[in-house]
């Protein structure tokens, strides 16, 4: 083999095991669920989906704060994994308007079933 093979080779098994890395990345619940829960928290707030605004708040509060947000508000300083309840949900704390959010996303098709302001 000679030496353009060599780094041919290295080259490519290098780049095999970013790519692995970054899935496996991806699917770990820490990643998973952030990105999870702010692409449907911000999808929610930018089509102003009241409906879905009602069912996931987990009070009026929550409610009326939701459903008043800018349509162009997004989802900042999501945090880790703060948790877990007894029905196999994932606890995240993320910033809507400078306020903090409870989120909670189900574990294994990462859906947001709950918003409570704090």
């Amino acid at each position: 083999m000679n030496r353009k093979n060599s780094i041919f080779a290295v080259a490519c098994t290098g780049i095999a095991l970013l790519l692995f890395f970054i899935v496996i990345m991806y699917n770990h619940p820490q990643t998973r669920g952030r990105v999870s829960l702010e692409k449907q928290l911000n999808t929610i707030i930018a089509n102003h989906a009241v409906d879905q605004i009602k069912s996931l708040s987990q009070n009026e509060q929550t409610y009326q704060f939701m459903a008043r947000l800018s349509p162009t508000i997004q989802c900042k300083r999501t945090s880790d994994i703060q948790g877990m309840n007894r029905d196999s949900q994932y606890y995240y704390v993320t910033t809507l308007d400078d306020r903090k959010v409870d989120v909670y996303v189900r574990k294994g098709d990462w859906k947001v079933t709950g918003i409570h302001l704090q």
